[in-house]
């Protein structure tokens, strides 16, 4: 049986991408781009999504929905935040939040399954691609410490 789906608050993914130097949600970012997410992310089995909106500034265009994915601990501190599907693809709030919270549970709608699949493998690219980095740096130190 799969485990219920936590709630958890934006401000600690906020508070932790910009510990790690990620500049998604400052408040200049947000007003340049007319974005705002939602006060709770969706955490489970599938991963932690949350829903942001935008809408272009001083514009009468509609304010669309999108399903973010956020990755944290990676190597390194960096993190991670991917868009699930089409950018602005929801018209509604609800829909948005609804398609989250699924992909949340591990029973995304089916057109997202192959997008997740890809936003992981691209996280799981960057993850492999900051430890070799890591890697190459400790050699560097480890040569530099030890002359020959």
């Amino acid at each position: 049986m799969s485990k219920p789906v936590q709630y958890i608050p934006m401000y600690a993914i906020e508070r932790a991408a910009g510990q790690a130097g990620h500049h998604w949600f400052e408040p200049a970012s947000k007003r340049f781009f007319g974005s705002r997410v939602a006060q709770e992310a969706y955490q489970g089995e599938g991963g932690t999504f949350f829903v942001s909106s935008e809408q272009q500034p001083r514009s009468n265009h509609p304010r669309l929905y999108s399903i973010r994915m956020w990755t944290e601990h990676l190597p390194g501190g960096h993190v991670d935040i991917s868009t699930i599907g089409e950018f602005q693809a929801y018209s509604s709030r609800s829909g948005a939040h609804a398609a989250a919270k699924a992909c949340a549970n591990g029973t995304p709608p089916a057109h997202i399954v192959p997008l997740i699949e890809k936003a992981k493998a691209s996280v799981e690219s960057m993850r492999q691609s900051y430890l070799a980095e890591m890697r190459r740096e400790l050699e560097v130190a480890e040569s530099v410490a030890s002359p020959s």
